[in-house]
């Protein structure tokens, strides 16, 4: 009898076993489903073909590979853009699929000023937040919606104040960077301007909030406030080196500030602006013509705008 116990605790034992129900097994573990983020990337370079084609002559600069997209764009003159009188015209845009070589996209720009002045990418050119890539001509501007694949409506440089022409150069785009949601360049004799890409079926014109014209000269100091993504705003004073061929955007401060959007103030002459940040109750001053901040004395700082902006005049 001693024996049957341990040999009935042992039946028992087998036969639960054999009436619990199977677990559901896990399914397997595809080879992809383990593949690294960048294992992917690697096969998919491996799988991009090195032997697509463009048609027409394309000068330096103007290729642009879109990477996330697996494609490449490039400007070209081709046999269609040719002008009798001019020859090469480099306005055909073109967009090619890198894994079948397959056109994405093409399109002629309209000739801008002259038939022989090509359109280029600018240096600064594709915008990873909104995917655009910006082209610039003589004096004028279109953008390359990569994800809808479609070239926007034309762009033309917007200012505060009229601007005179100097000579046939005068709105020459010089330059041109896209920075977060803005497109931001500078014309020859005209000065800095901005677009905001937020929206890319209605792109608008960004004014700056004040500019002063240095006296006698046909150059501008421009002051704009343009929001980060973070609803913060950043002020800057884009500015183009001719001796060197550098663009700077000149930001007034190391990152954006919180601003009080009710309380700002300029002078008579637009050389100076007082601001507010959010929450303080004292000001502080822009100088437009050295592009610093402007110290405010203790005594003034509580003083109405008016009469803080005539001493900041009166130095």
């Amino acid at each position: 009898m001693k024996y049957l116990y341990p040999f009935l605790f042992l039946l028992l034992l087998v036969v639960a076993c054999q009436n619990e129900k199977p677990s559901q097994e896990e399914p397997p573990i595809s080879k992809e489903a383990t593949k690294t983020e960048v294992e992917k990337i690697d096969e998919l370079e491996l799988k991009l073909r090195s032997d697509c084609r463009f048609e027409g002559e394309i000068l330096e600069g103007n290729r642009k590979k879109l990477d996330l997209f697996h494609q490449e764009m490039v400007i070209a003159a081709t046999s269609s853009t040719q002008d009798v009188d001019f020859g090469e015209s480099h306005r055909a845009i073109q967009v090619i699929d890198l894994l079948d070589c397959t056109t994405v996209f093409e399109e002629e720009l309209p000739v801008n000023r002259s038939p022989d002045f090509p359109y280029y990418f600018t240096k600064i050119n594709y915008n990873n937040t909104n995917h655009v890539v910006a082209i610039k001509g003589f004096d004028q501007m279109y953008c390359y919606n990569v994800i809808e694949k479609k070239l926007l409506p034309v762009l033309k440089p917007s200012f505060k104040q009229n601007r005179e022409l100097v000579d046939a150069q005068s709105g020459r785009i010089m330059t041109l960077e896209l920075w977060e949601n803005y497109m931001i360049g500078f014309a020859q004799d005209q000065g800095a301007f901005v677009f905001d890409l937020t929206d890319l079926s209605n792109i608008q014109a960004i004014k700056p909030f004040c500019e002063y014209q240095f006296q006698g000269t046909d150059r501008f100091s421009s002051l704009f406030l343009l929001k980060s993504a973070d609803g913060k705003t950043q002020l800057l004073f884009p500015d183009y080196d001719y001796e060197s061929d550098q663009f700077n955007l000149n930001p007034l401060f190391n990152a954006p500030v919180s601003l009080d959007g009710q309380k700002r103030f300029t002078s008579d002459d637009q050389q100076f602006a007082i601001l507010w940040k959010t929450g303080k109750n004292t000001p502080f001053a822009v100088d437009l013509k050295t592009q610093k901040l402007e110290t405010i004395p203790p005594a003034l700082q509580t003083a109405s705008p008016s009469k803080i902006l005539s001493a900041l005049q009166k130095g």
